[in-house]
Protein backbone atom coordinates (compact mmCIF):
# COMPACT_ATOMS: atom_id res chain seq x y z
CA UNK A 1 0.00 0.00 0.00
CA UNK A 2 1.04 3.69 -0.45
CA UNK A 3 0.10 6.87 0.89
CA UNK A 4 -1.97 9.45 -0.95
CA UNK A 5 -2.15 12.90 0.39
CA UNK A 6 -5.16 14.81 -0.51
CA UNK A 7 -7.99 17.69 0.68
CA UNK A 8 -11.51 17.25 0.89
CA UNK A 9 -13.63 20.69 0.82
CA UNK A 10 -17.03 19.96 2.71
CA UNK A 11 -20.12 21.13 3.97
CA UNK A 12 -23.38 20.65 5.92
CA UNK A 13 -21.53 20.61 8.85
CA UNK A 14 -21.41 23.73 11.34
CA UNK A 15 -17.71 23.92 12.41
CA UNK A 16 -19.05 26.12 15.32
CA UNK A 17 -20.88 23.29 17.05
CA UNK A 18 -19.62 21.18 20.11
CA UNK A 19 -17.21 18.13 18.88
CA UNK A 20 -18.08 18.53 15.21
CA UNK A 21 -14.43 16.96 14.84
CA UNK A 22 -15.28 14.09 16.38
CA UNK A 23 -18.10 13.12 14.10
CA UNK A 24 -15.15 13.03 11.32
CA UNK A 25 -13.16 10.96 13.48
CA UNK A 26 -15.75 8.33 14.65
CA UNK A 27 -16.47 7.63 10.83
CA UNK A 28 -13.22 6.96 10.00
CA UNK A 29 -11.41 10.31 9.33
CA UNK A 30 -8.72 9.56 11.91
CA UNK A 31 -6.08 9.96 8.91
CA UNK A 32 -7.25 13.76 8.34
CA UNK A 33 -6.36 17.10 9.49
CA UNK A 34 -9.09 19.35 10.18
CA UNK A 35 -8.87 22.87 9.02
CA UNK A 36 -11.83 25.65 8.95
CA UNK A 37 -12.02 28.68 6.90
CA UNK A 38 -14.49 31.10 7.41
CA UNK A 39 -16.70 28.60 8.42
CA UNK A 40 -16.00 25.98 5.45
CA UNK A 41 -14.49 22.61 6.32
CA UNK A 42 -11.56 21.21 5.00
CA UNK A 43 -9.94 18.23 5.45
CA UNK A 44 -6.49 17.26 4.22
CA UNK A 45 -6.14 13.45 3.94
CA UNK A 46 -3.13 11.18 4.26
CA UNK A 47 -4.76 7.92 3.22
CA UNK A 48 -2.86 4.79 2.37
CA UNK A 49 -4.60 2.31 -0.13
CA UNK A 50 -3.70 0.54 -3.25
CA UNK A 51 -4.09 3.65 -5.74
CA UNK A 52 -5.24 7.36 -5.92
CA UNK A 53 -9.21 6.50 -6.65
CA UNK A 54 -9.42 4.15 -3.71
CA UNK A 55 -7.74 6.85 -1.04
CA UNK A 56 -10.52 9.38 -2.48
CA UNK A 57 -13.27 6.94 -2.81
CA UNK A 58 -12.58 5.63 1.08
CA UNK A 59 -12.24 9.03 2.28
CA UNK A 60 -15.38 10.53 0.30
CA UNK A 61 -17.25 7.47 2.03
CA UNK A 62 -16.48 8.49 5.67
CA UNK A 63 -17.11 12.22 5.10
CA UNK A 64 -20.62 11.79 3.91
CA UNK A 65 -20.65 8.78 6.61
CA UNK A 66 -20.02 11.71 8.73
CA UNK A 67 -22.73 13.89 7.60
CA UNK A 68 -20.99 16.53 5.50
CA UNK A 69 -21.15 17.10 2.04
CA UNK A 70 -18.27 16.47 -0.74
CA UNK A 71 -18.14 19.91 -2.21
CA UNK A 72 -14.68 19.64 -3.84
CA UNK A 73 -11.35 17.14 -3.91
CA UNK A 74 -7.99 18.15 -4.66
CA UNK A 75 -5.14 15.36 -4.90
CA UNK A 76 -1.67 16.68 -3.88
CA UNK A 77 0.54 15.73 -6.66
CA UNK A 78 3.96 17.03 -4.97
CA UNK A 79 5.98 13.80 -4.64
CA UNK A 80 9.31 14.97 -4.50
CA UNK A 81 11.68 12.70 -2.90
CA UNK A 82 12.39 13.84 0.85
CA UNK A 83 16.25 13.82 2.18
CA UNK A 84 16.05 12.37 5.64
CA UNK A 85 17.03 15.33 8.66
CA UNK A 86 21.25 14.57 9.21
CA UNK A 87 20.73 15.27 13.17
CA UNK A 88 24.29 15.45 13.80
CA UNK A 89 25.18 17.69 11.20
CA UNK A 90 22.64 19.51 12.61
CA UNK A 91 23.65 19.92 16.01
CA UNK A 92 27.75 20.57 14.42
CA UNK A 93 25.88 23.04 12.94
CA UNK A 94 24.31 24.17 16.07
CA UNK A 95 27.54 24.71 18.33
CA UNK A 96 29.22 26.11 15.98
CA UNK A 97 27.17 29.26 16.03
CA UNK A 98 28.18 31.93 18.27
CA UNK A 99 25.93 32.86 21.50
CA UNK A 100 23.71 35.71 21.05
CA UNK A 101 24.30 38.39 24.02
CA UNK A 102 22.14 40.47 23.04
CA UNK A 103 18.16 40.51 23.42
CA UNK A 104 16.11 40.14 20.38
CA UNK A 105 13.79 43.06 22.01
CA UNK A 106 17.14 45.40 21.97
CA UNK A 107 18.86 43.56 18.94
CA UNK A 108 15.27 44.56 16.72
CA UNK A 109 15.07 48.47 18.73
CA UNK A 110 18.41 49.45 17.78
CA UNK A 111 18.47 47.95 14.48
CA UNK A 112 15.06 49.96 14.07
CA UNK A 113 16.73 52.63 15.66
CA UNK A 114 20.07 53.24 14.11
CA UNK A 115 21.21 55.05 10.92
CA UNK A 116 20.83 51.74 9.02
CA UNK A 117 20.10 53.60 5.52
Amino acid sequence: METFEFKIVTSGLDAAADKFEDRFFEAGCDDATIAVTNGVITLHFARQANDLAEAIASARACVIRAGAEVKEVSPTFDKKPRKPIDLEMLKRAAAEMPFQTESAGDFIRRMRDSNRY
